[in-house]
């Protein structure tokens, strides 16, 4: 597997780990069924170095508040477009599901290809064996409500490839939203980055491709983008309460580690005059 596709595995690790917590945060039972037929496919030898207590926490934690985000809209946008960039092995379609929505699914061929065996698609399932920048994926978008979730996406991204893709959403659908996960380009160079590139390269084993390359300095920085593209609220891993958090909540009141990888949520709404309703 590619360094970046790699990462899912550990992800998938993470959620195995914490559905056998006493406590879980996530709870998601399908990881654990997902890794051990990952293992038998691919052999234990290719599977990552076991991640730490304190990541399978912030993996778990970061995943429960990515699955509330997409429940709350699919809670006012019943029959709602949720795609899923770069999930990985996780199926988040079957935690969220609510028997009407459609979900699109977009990931590195190689994962689709395994993911397509584990998780068959069907009309309301999608999946999509490409890179996120090739666009091409979105002639499946309807105009209804559209939400798009990147968790862990786009810190490995260059900020014109991001661009580039709201961009040609905003061509493409008259408003959407996306969640997605973000990094503090402060840390994007110097000392900071030789860190955060050992962290992902050596002490993860990602491997050398393994960089992030994309970074805000603010949560509001991307509405400088496009007209109507509006930030509505941004979240932190330290901005849960669960438990097994612990004092690190504190985090939560101290802006130089809330906003060194954060996610951020965002509106978009074509500029203009609105079309009348009907009486």
């Amino acid at each position: 597997m590619q360094d970046v596709a790699r990462t899912a595995l550990t992800t998938l690790q993470c959620h195995a780990l914490d559905a056998q917590r006493p406590e879980p945060i996530l709870a998601d039972g399908q990881a654990t069924t997902t890794l051990y037929a990952l293992v038998e496919w691919l052999g234990a030898g290719t599977m990552p170095q076991p991640p730490q207590a304190s990541m399978v926490t912030h993996i778990a934690t970061r995943a429960r508040a990515y699955d509330r985000v997409a429940r709350d809209f699919i809670g006012r946008h019943p029959t709602a477009t949720i795609v899923h960039i770069g999930g990985g092995f996780d199926h988040r379609f079957a935690r969220i599901d609510n028997g009407r929505i459609r979900f699109l699914e977009i990931d590195l061929p190689d994962i689709i290809a395994w993911k397509r065996r584990l998780f068959p698609p069907t009309e309301r399932y999608r999946l999509f064996p490409q890179s996120v920048f090739d666009h091409s994926w979105m002639e499946a978008l309807p105009e209804g409500p559209v939400l798009l979730l990147a968790e862990g996406v786009f810190m490995y991204c260059t900020e014109r490839e991001v661009r580039q893709l709201i961009e040609a959403l905003i061509r493409r659908l008259p408003a959407f939203d996306l969640f997605c996960e973000v990094f503090q380009a402060d840390w994007l160079q110097g000392w900071r980055k030789r860190m955060v590139d050992y962290k992902l390269q050596q002490e993860l084993g990602f491997g050398t491709d393994a960089q992030f390359t994309f970074g805000l300095h603010r949560s509001e920085d991307m509405e400088a983008w496009a007209p109507g593209l509006r930030l509505v609220s941004d979240w932190s891993y330290f901005d849960a309460d669960h438990p097994a958090l612990g004092p690190l909540r504190w985090f939560r009141h101290w802006p130089a580690f809330r906003y060194i990888q954060w996610s951020v949520y965002y509106h978009y709404e074509r500029p203009g005059p609105k079309p009348a309703e009907d009486n």
